[in-house]
């Protein structure tokens, strides 16, 4: 069964360098690609009805004339945007990796959580450790290169002196400062998941004191109103 939404992400689409050398037809192909795939079952391969599709068949359901498939699928293929299984079947690669990540992340959830955390084998000082720009300048770079200097979460243009370093998973839920889980994101947006999932991300900040907005609920209202703390102890 497929998800009722797919993932996509504006700057990954944007930043993928196989992705922008290929023609705006091409790459408007294979958003249609995608599209199928994610209905398809299994999820991430070029299928309908459990078989491959045949160029004439992709040509019909885009919309678009053989000729034209035919040279798109070569370029998208030349560029290695997607990839084929033995017998010839188209698939995306990221979209099978979060299906199998999906499947990982349900099977640890059943037995109460991923099995390195739970058994304590990821040391949390590991886990946690802070990730500043003056420990890691060329890391913080590399993250906010990568975005193409946008906000990963609601794609707005960032300065470097003025944006944050978020994780795509969160530390509390077993992520790590491992740049492949850190992407640069506007204050607001950082501010926001924050609050959502109730951490602390101020180390995570570049250039910037602490947003009053990440703050918790509770530590705000005790900065507002000075006298609440005095009047509950």
């Amino acid at each position: 069964m497929s998800a009722p939404w797919l993932k996509f992400y504006p700057s990954d689409w944007r930043a993928d360098p196989a992705l922008r050398m290929c023609s705006i037809g091409a790459r408007g192909l294979w958003m249609e690609m995608l599209c199928v795939m994610h209905e398809a079952t299994p999820r991430g391969s070029l299928v309908v009805n459990g078989r491959a599709l045949s160029t004439r068949q992709i040509a019909a359901l885009a919309g678009a004339s053989v000729d034209e498939v035919t040279s798109y699928l070569a370029e998208l293929e030349d560029a290695g945007v997607f990839s084929r299984a033995d017998d010839g079947t188209i698939f995306s690669r990221r979209m099978q990796r979060d299906v199998e990540k999906e499947a990982a992340d349900k099977a640890n959830g059943s037995k109460g959580g991923h099995p390195d955390i739970r058994r304590g084998t990821v040391p949390k000082e590991e886990r946690v450790r802070r990730f500043r720009r003056s420990d890691a300048p060329a890391k913080a770079q590399r993250i906010f290169d990568r975005s193409n200097g946008c906000c990963h979460w609601c794609a707005k243009p960032l300065e470097y002196d003025n944006h944050h370093i978020d994780h795509l998973i969160a530390v509390r839920d077993g992520g790590s400062n491992d740049e492949d889980n850190l992407v640069a994101a506007c204050p607001d947006c950082n501010g926001e998941r924050a609050m959502a999932s109730g951490r602390n991300d101020t180390d995570l900040r570049v250039g910037m004191r602490a947003d009053p907005k990440a703050q918790k609920p509770e530590a705000r209202d005790q900065k507002d109103n000075p006298e609440s703390k005095s009047s509950t102890t």
